[in-house]
């Protein structure tokens, strides 16, 4: 009777282990999917032409602090901060189908380039970058 018990015990256990190993996993890859980069590296592939990089800042902060030369500004809101519908088409038209592609998101504080950053990995981009510091 002790073995049956210790038994079911045991299964129980083992299913457990599976069911939480396999929810770290999936936490984990999550985690490694909200990648950032910081400005000294962002600028690196941007002069070797291996990044796109998208400024969502408002058209008041671009003249404001000035922009990265050879990004594309593409303003997550208006000058009065109200949302602008089809931003993240206007990226995704630049971007093109290759879902690879490596793409540089950047704001002022690294809020609106998250949203931006996860917004295009909800459509499939999987090189999404944040580059944080603003």
């Amino acid at each position: 009777m002790a073995s049956k018990y210790s038994l079911r015990i045991i299964s129980i256990l083992f299913v457990l282990i599976l069911f939480f190993s396999n929810k770290l996993f999936t936490m984990d890859k999550i985690a490694n999917q909200n990648q950032e980069i910081g400005t000294k590296e962002a600028w690196e592939l941007n002069n070797s032409g291996k990044i796109i990089i998208f400024d969502v800042r408002t058209e008041k902060e671009w003249y404001q602090t000035g922009i990265i030369p050879e990004s594309y500004l593409i303003s997550m809101h208006d000058n009065n901060f109200n949302e602008r519908i089809g931003f993240l088409s206007e990226i995704v038209e630049i971007i093109g189908s290759d879902k690879n592609t490596t793409i540089g998101l950047i704001c002022a504080s690294g809020a609106r380039s998250a949203i931006t950053q996860n917004a295009l990995m909800k459509k499939g981009y999987v090189n999404a970058l944040n580059i944080v510091e603003g």
